[in-house]
């Protein structure tokens, strides 16, 4: 999987405690282009997975994705409840965190992403 120079991986801790890698591609230009919020998108188990942190503090990220069509993570199989706001989702933007969908296609997922708001 390595030998593909234009494929970017991450190593992750699995809910079993073991080191999974996947390949991950990132979503540019999230929250209407702002450089504070990395995010990528991957697939594991059938199910589609963003990764997303802030580059230098603990802020809030407005998605405009219903609630119901997400599970916010810690880390992988710990689940934390993410905000409802409406039709959008509010999720803790700082460290590392994880978001699972089965409901989203990877282009909505990655068009949520581009339309975020970071809010302090």
């Amino acid at each position: 999987m390595l030998r593909v120079a234009e494929q970017e991986f991450t190593l992750l801790l699995n809910e079993k405690n073991e080191l999974e890698m996947v390949a991950y591609d990132k979503i540019m230009n999230v929250a209407n282009e702002s450089k504070e919020v990395i995010a990528f998108t991957f697939e594991r188990n059938k199910d589609l997975y963003a990764v997303y942190w802030h580059i230098s503090g603990d802020k809030q990220l407005e998605l405009p994705v219903n609630s119901a069509d997400l599970t916010l993570m810690e880390s992988l199989g710990q689940e934390i409840q993410p905000k409802a706001n409406g039709t959008s989702t509010v999720l803790p933007v700082g460290n590392r965190r994880y978001i699972k969908t089965n409901k989203l296609s990877k282009d909505a997922l990655i068009e949520a992403f581009r339309n975020a708001r970071i809010m302090d």
